[in-house]
């Protein structure tokens, strides 16, 4: 084949050679299609390979994750669940973390107290953060009284264990022991609803958030009343706990 002869817009004479390559005067003029035709069809293919492969990302058939091995038993949270409950970007939100209900029966006195005497020993709430040094919020407290005494209590809770007062003796904690408080829940007469020869209390909404040194609670119960109980367990406290982290 012969070079051909090839004029551009401005009817100017431009080269093409045989071999498909342009002449030194005219460089930019592209290969001869019968010497390239295979790559450009190559080249075609790619290009649509790559645009049915974004068709398929759009239409949700590419670029999909599997879960190739159930997720390993443990307590690492996964995340938390958020509900806006009036507009984007504000703070009134709903977060939903889970919790847990804990009971503890402290052995008391079957007999007499006196105002402001340390009811029963150390009670421990365990687990009553998700993980050690974790943050948790206690949102009621519940008294169980077996015995329809109706006393009024407090609930002094602290973030490590401390040195309890004995049973019915004057509640008197350490300066350092108190450092490490969390706060005070006040059980009044007015909160128990009796039966015939028993009775609850409830203090709902608390809302006390704490910060714990490991994952277990503790506590002690003090009396502001002056009860005379007949057995030693005629109490139980019940803590509803919401997990923050």
């Amino acid at each position: 084949m012969a070079n051909l002869n090839v004029t551009d817009a401005a009817d100017a004479s431009k080269y093409l050679k045989a071999s498909g390559a342009g002449t030194d005067g005219d460089p930019h003029i592209v290969e001869h299609l019968d010497t390239n035709s295979a790559a450009i069809l190559a080249a075609v293919a790619a290009i649509q390979t790559a645009a049915e492969i974004l068709d398929n990302v759009v239409a949700g058939t590419e670029a999909q994750v599997d879960v190739v091995a159930a997720l390993p038993a443990g307590t690492n949270l996964l995340g938390k669940m958020g509900i806006d409950q009036t507009t984007p970007g504000t703070t009134n939100r709903v977060y939903v973390n889970g919790g847990i209900s804990i009971a503890q029966t402290p052995t008391i006195t079957a007999g007499a107290y006196s105002a402001k005497d340390a009811v029963g020993g150390l009670l421990t709430f365990a687990n009553a953060a998700r993980v050690s040094g974790g943050k948790s919020v206690l949102n009621s407290v519940v008294i169980i009284d077996y015995d329809d005494e109706e006393a009024g209590l407090e609930l002094w809770l602290f973030d490590q264990t401390f040195s309890a007062t004995a049973d019915n003796a004057a509640w008197d904690p350490s300066d350092a022991d108190l450092a490490n408080c969390v706060g005070v829940v006040p059980i009044s007469a007015a909160d128990y609803y009796s039966a015939a020869d028993n009775g609850v209390a409830t203090v709902p909404g608390v809302g006390l958030e704490f910060k714990l040194a490991g994952t277990s609670l503790f506590g002690q119960l003090k009396c502001t009343g002056t009860p005379t109980y007949t057995a030693t367990s005629d109490l139980k406290v019940v803590l509803a706990i919401e997990y923050l982290d």
